[in-house]
């Protein structure tokens, strides 16, 4: 078996290990966390902002209220951001509803301008109330009849619950949409933050078969978001987008088809086949399309050497089967920071166990992180080496400026997504950035959206 090149060593500490000595698919335990300073990756502050015309009223205690606060200034949208806060004594004096009640009124009649959609905000503590959210909406509803209210929430206790909280707020996104007679040539993409890549071989086949794709990434009026109402099919790329699919079958009639953010060739060609199958679309030559994957790969190793790869799961959902393409390639990839072996990464993890059991996994959030050592980069140049991350947290804990500044997945699919990753790492390993300024950004992305209004139909929000 092939030599782990470079910083080879055991593991410093509980939250790292080395992957040969993980048995199943349990990583690590659960405890105490540490979230390190690689802001990018979207909050559920974000993702609301993505429907055009929404305001969101954050109704929590003011520790709470803190983070969300800095999340709406940062990401320049405070003028669609309101708060009302929850006092120790409205837990006792039975004014939990009017507080949410008459809050929402007040700040809504505060705004210049009307929004067509109010994302509402509670908290832990209301869930611990047993509040009655449903009557509590019913009367915003009656009292603004012309706006669409939305259940929202920042529950803590949600995290491990069956349906996490990230699921749920992307199920909450669609949740202002009416049901209305489809449109057989209209189909969905949901549950990204970033739009799927126009070049992908999904728009591609849609567009050539003349569907029309709605993106909630890419709709700049709340009419259009609205539209999305009209798609018969719902496609998803992203394990977290499975309780929205669900809810807009069972509210609006609309199908879904699970085509995942994969790096694994079959998996690929076995998603496009079911694509084409229930569109009745035509497949385009998969082999070719397989080719020029291979080759963008091949210019991409033969321009990185020997140089080091980290991946966090953070930059992908299916980090070990990104690590496993670029290990099958001939890159160097010693290290996946991973918390977790997230749902279709399970045979990717099996593989790279299998055939790197040196390659070292280590957590994201453990405690133990915040003393690692973050030097590698710099002891790597001693010995005229590099170090590349896939991820804003493997660059952070790398040390390195040489980065792939992707999160999600980026809208990344497909065979195309592949060869747009081999660009992105040759971008990498060319380019310096200064990571400790890119990194703190919170929500990277956040700034392009909503799309102007004078913005080219179709336009992609930045990518940062």
């Amino acid at each position: 078996m092939r030599e782990l090149l470079h910083d080879r060593r055991e593991p410093v500490d509980l939250a790292e290990r080395h992957i040969g000595d993980v048995e199943g698919t349990s990583l690590f335990k659960a405890g105490i966390e540490y979230t390190p300073p690689a802001r990018g990756t979207w909050t559920i502050a974000h993702t609301p902002m993505l429907v055009p015309g929404a305001h969101e009223v954050y109704v929590c205690p003011g520790n709470c209220l803190r983070g969300v606060v800095l999340s709406a200034a940062e990401g320049g949208f405070s003028n669609r951001f309101s708060t009302v806060e929850v006092h120790e004594e409205n837990l006792y004096d039975s004014s939990m509803e009017d507080l949410l009640v008459e809050g929402v009124t007040d700040c809504l009649s505060r705004l210049d301008t009307r929004p067509s959609c109010v994302f509402v905000t509670s908290s832990c503590i209301h869930e611990l109330m047993a509040l009655d959210f449903g009557h509590l909406m019913d009367e915003l509803r009656r009292r603004f009849p012309d706006i669409d209210f939305v259940e929202s929430f920042m529950n803590c206790t949600m995290r491990k619950s069956k349906i996490g909280y990230e699921d749920v707020q992307w199920r909450q996104n669609y949740a202002a949409l009416r049901k209305v007679p489809k449109d057989p040539r209209s189909v969905n993409t949901i549950g990204s933050y970033f739009a799927l890549d126009p070049g992908s071989e999904v728009a591609s086949m849609l567009a050539s078969g003349g569907y029309r794709l709605r993106d909630l990434c890419r709709v700049r009026s709340y009419d259009e978001y609205q539209a999305m109402a009209t798609s018969w099919l719902n496609l998803y790329h992203w394990p977290v987008a499975a309780e929205a699919a669900r809810d807009l079958r069972d509210r609006l009639g609309q199908e879904s088809l699970y085509l995942p953010y994969s790096w694994d060739a079959a998996e690929i060609r076995s998603s496009l086949a079911a694509l084409a199958e229930t569109c009745e679309l035509a497949l385009p030559d998969l082999d070719d399309l397989e080719r020029k994957a291979d080759e963008a790969l091949s210019r991409a190793r033969d321009e990185l050497g020997s140089a080091e790869l980290r991946v966090d799961a953070a930059s992908t959902p299916r980090p070990f089967g990104l690590a496993r393409l670029l290990l099958e390639h001939g890159f160097e990839v010693t290290e996946v920071y991973s918390d977790a072996v997230m749902a279709g990464d399970e045979q990717a993890f099996s593989w790279v166990r299998g055939h790197r059991p040196d390659l070292l996994v280590s957590a994201m959030v453990d405690f133990r992180l915040r003393l690692r050592d973050r030097d590698a980069e710099e002891r790597a140049r001693a010995r005229g080496e590099k170090f590349i991350a896939v991820g804003q947290k493997a660059a952070y804990f790398t040390g390195t400026d040489h980065f792939v500044n992707m999160i999600a997945n980026d809208g990344l699919l497909g065979f195309s997504g592949i060869s747009r990753l081999a660009d992105l790492l040759v971008d990498a390993s060319r380019t310096e950035r200064d990571a400790r300024t890119v990194i703190q950004v919170k929500a990277r992305g956040i700034e392009g959206y909503p799309l102007p209004l004078d913005a080219p139909a179709g336009e992609e929000a930045s990518r940062a």
